[in-house]
């Protein structure tokens, strides 16, 4: 018998699996899409998208995922890390959606849109359910 409803179990199970680095907070959710909520004002340097790319290595079990990208709070990266996303991304992704807030310059949504092109099917978004809803539409392109 168990002690605790199932739903309060996969609510745990999904905290436990939350991983916050430097600079995001990443998950898997049970739609099996990968949340990358980056965090305040950060500045994203090589060690920190190592940090990154093998937190998304463990929760996704070395598959590519489906990215959901919130990038509506203020952060940057240096072009080394910045060359070494580009190294890992196509390995790592089969789709990505990118929320961005009023501030995300168009250098950056250029990045996001640019960064695997054409490979991976990428949008940006200002809303993070919409964004949500594309990914899950790409899920079932892909299962076809």
């Amino acid at each position: 018998m168990c002690l605790y409803p199932v739903t309060d179990l996969l609510a745990y199970i999904r905290e436990v699996n939350k991983t916050t680095t430097r600079t995001a907070t990443i998950f898997m959710d049970d739609n099996h899409i990968l949340h990358m909520i980056m965090l305040k004002d950060v500045q994203l340097d090589y060690e920190d998208a190592l940090d990154n790319a093998l937190v998304i290595k463990r929760l996704s079990n070395d598959r590519q995922v489906l990215k959901l990208i919130d990038a509506r709070e203020n952060f940057s990266m240096d072009k080394k890390a910045l060359d070494f996303i580009r190294s890992v991304d196509l390995k790592q992704t089969l789709a990505r959606a990118v929320v961005k807030g009023s501030g995300l310059s168009n250098l950056l949504q250029n990045f996001f849109a640019g960064i695997s092109k054409p490979k991976v099917p990428t949008k940006v978004f200002s809303d993070y359910d919409k964004a949500y809803n594309w990914l899950l539409t790409m899920q079932k392109k892909a299962s076809l």
